[in-house]
């Protein structure tokens, strides 16, 4: 079976490169793109897209320019593909992540294929995504937990990790954290913050965060603006009071280490 897969998925990749997008190539990659498809849940264009990027796992991520050039086609052509694009990372098939050239973030799209879905298409089962779905709070946290060590590896983008919590909280309205960060108006920055420190408590039993350990999660501008307005007083967390300083650690140059005030640690979590 894991054979069969891969020759499959062989010949998925050797036909769109070779013809791209068009019928003569829908036509010769029909029986591979239906299994393949059967284990994805994908129609034949999404199925496509995915065999590329998943070419490429265990290397580097595969960007959409690349992918785009691999079907021959023209940047402004593929636009049209962008909804499958959507469509593969809303099944979690595709992950979006962040790539550096020369030390500087690259604004360009890129993508893998996380472990998970890569080990059931090898056993030939169908992928689907662990539900998300009214959670446990312990589920909840562990979740956000993986989410954060995502963005620190650079396996996710910071803009898709704001994606996957909106979901999270949506699909979770049942969890204190989101009705506590609906009561108090928290904005997206703010609300980050707080889930890191109030993950770090619930999966790790840890009461406090350095600042650093968020730095890579809500990206360097707002870093900088949280430890400005935070060791001026100013930021909405601190005059809500719902963290404060750790006063036995007290400020670094570009770090401060934060602790939930304690009337929080139940309400919240």
């Amino acid at each position: 079976m894991y054979m069969n897969i891969i020759n499959k998925l062989e010949k998925v990749i050797d036909l769109a490169k070779e013809k791209g997008l068009c019928k003569t190539y829908f036509t010769e990659a029909s029986e591979p793109l239906e299994l393949i498809g059967k284990l994805t849940n994908t129609n034949p264009v999404q199925t496509t897209i995915f065999a590329l990027i998943l070419e490429r796992f265990g290397d580097y991520s595969v960007s959409i320019d690349e992918i785009a050039d691999a079907l021959k086609c023209s940047r402004v052509k593929f636009i049209k593909y962008m909804d499958d694009i959507e469509i593969l990372k809303k099944k979690r098939l595709i992950r979006e992540t962040t790539t550096y050239r020369d030390h500087r973030r690259d604004n360009i799209m890129n993508f893998t294929i996380p472990l998970d879905v890569v080990n059931s298409i090898r056993k030939g089962i169908e992928y689907k995504a662990k539900s998300i779905e009214n959670l446990k709070p312990q589920e909840f946290y562990d979740y956000a937990d993986d989410l954060f060590t995502a963005v620190k590896e650079d396996d996710i983008e910071t803009t898709s990790l704001h994606e996957e919590l909106n979901e999270l909280f949506s699909l979770n309205k049942n969890i204190n954290f989101v009705k506590k960060k609906k009561e108090h108006n928290l904005n997206d920055i703010s609300s980050i913050i707080m889930l890191t420190l109030c993950t770090a408590l619930v999966s790790r039993d840890d009461e406090k965060i350095e600042t650093g350990d968020f730095s890579d999660i809500i990206g360097n501008g707002a870093y900088r603006n949280f430890i400005r307005e935070f060791k001026q007083k100013e930021h909405e967390l601190y005059k809500k009071e719902l963290m404060k300083f750790d006063s036995q650690k007290g400020f670094f140059e570009n770090q401060i280490s934060l602790i939930l005030f304690y009337k929080v640690h139940v309400p919240f979590v």
